[in-house]
């Protein structure tokens, strides 16, 4: 007979230790979940993502997930300051080598005076 397959949302998610739990889709008991239960993964889990897994008993009784696998990623946009922080990045980026490559003249026109004037102020 085979395993039952469960299905749950991730909750709680330590990366650094890398272990979180499980709220089940049934509304049962939190599961445990520990990073080397997941197979076949290609990013790490994140709060919200969606896990199926099978149910297993630790050495201690508890209960656990094993033979898991992230089902579904929760979609997350960047928030608007995050956007902005990169946005910026990259105009720091093509700021910088401009200046390395071309003449303020050039820059300006690309970039426009207010932007050179608060890029050269961060930078002094």
């Amino acid at each position: 007979m085979k395993p039952a397959l469960h299905k749950g949302q991730l909750i709680r998610w330590n990366d650094n230790r890398g272990f979180g739990f499980i709220q089940p889709d049934d509304g049962s008991q939190e599961v445990f979940l520990h990073i080397t239960a997941l197979k076949d993964v290609n990013h790490r889990p994140q709060v919200d993502d969606f896990i199926c897994y099978q149910l297993t008993a630790s050495k201690d009784g508890k209960v656990r997930a094993c033979n898991a696998y992230i089902e579904e990623v929760k979609s997350k946009s960047l928030s608007s300051t995050a956007r902005n922080k990169s946005i910026s990045r990259t105009v720091d980026k093509s700021l910088s080598l401009a200046l390395n490559t071309l003449d303020i003249s050039k820059i300006v026109t690309f970039y426009g005076k207010r932007t050179l004037e608060s890029f050269l102020d961060t930078k002094t």
